[in-house]
């Protein structure tokens, strides 16, 4: 056999192997196109908690019942606990 027999052989293997490859690129992509949106999600959960108002906010409502005349009387304000 002369090398112009050998060049389709070799040629042929070569792009098998290159094909191989891009596939594993492929693969890894995927992979770490996944692994970003899990990021993603996980900093924009993590943003979305930081923008809820702190815990020791609290509504305090006060009540007042004046039994004598009947009548209710309240308000609301917020309050910072200490």
């Amino acid at each position: 056999m002369s090398w112009v027999d050998w060049v389709p052989i070799v040629a042929l293997s070569l792009n098998v192997l290159a094909l191989a490859f891009v596939g594993y690129q492929t693969y890894l992509s995927r992979n770490s196109l996944d692994a970003a949106k899990q990021v993603i999600d996980g900093a924009r959960k993590s943003r979305a908690l930081e923008i809820l108002p702190r815990a020791n906010w609290v509504i305090e409502v006060h009540s007042h019942l004046n039994v004598g005349s009947m009548t209710l009387s309240g308000s609301r304000s917020p309050s910072r606990l200490h």
